[in-house]
């Protein structure tokens, strides 16, 4: 990876999923909406995964195409311009569906650097 930085965006994207991992452990989606700290807690972290995937180069995001890197930072905008009308059912689903694929790409980008 040409640019330290990249390395710690990256980081920080793991970290949030991570957060977000735990958080969220042995949670259903009733669960979830009902309890409106983990639905802050988890809002908070997608924005800081947003929030990192902009400052990654465009170079390093090019190594996971299959990464969403779009949605995630206009995911970011959206929560941080418009929180009082977002959908929690929505950020379950985005939970759900992208974010293991997300991590297994960041992991890929991460141990292809370790390997150099």
């Amino acid at each position: 990876m040409r640019d330290p930085a990249d390395s710690l965006y990256l980081s920080r994207i793991l970290q949030a999923i991570g957060r977000i991992r735990l958080y969220t452990r042995d949670m259903d989606q009733a669960v979830f909406l009902a309890d409106p700290r983990t639905c802050d807690a988890v809002a908070m972290n997608l924005l800081a995964i947003g929030e990192n995937a902009s400052k990654i180069s465009p170079e390093v995001r090019a190594l996971a195409p299959e990464a969403d890197w779009r949605d995630a930072i206009n995911l970011r905008h959206r929560i941080a311009h418009g929180y009082d009308d977002l959908s929690f059912s929505i950020l379950w689903s985005i939970v759900v569906v992208e974010l293991d694929p997300l991590a297994t790409a960041v992991e890929r980008i991460v141990a292809m650097d370790s390997a150099t």
